[in-house]
């Protein structure tokens, strides 16, 4: 059994959304639901590596 609504500091229920996959339609349906209700993206991707490549090199062009 799940869990009920969580209550943020006594005040009302916040009923917890999962949307499915981050493509078009799961990014414009979270956009949809933040605010009213407390959105989760999963997304099923590979792992999400934004500097993959060796830091150093732009530092060392930086003080060039």
């Amino acid at each position: 059994m799940l869990p009920g609504p969580i209550r943020a500091s006594g005040g009302p229920p916040v009923i917890r959304i999962n949307v499915v996959g981050s493509g078009a339609g799961g990014a414009a349906a979270a956009r949809k639901l933040q605010g009213r209700f407390a959105v989760t993206i999963l997304e099923a991707g590979r792992e999400f590596k934004p500097f993959a490549w060796d830091l150093k090199i732009p530092e060392t062009a930086k003080k060039a």
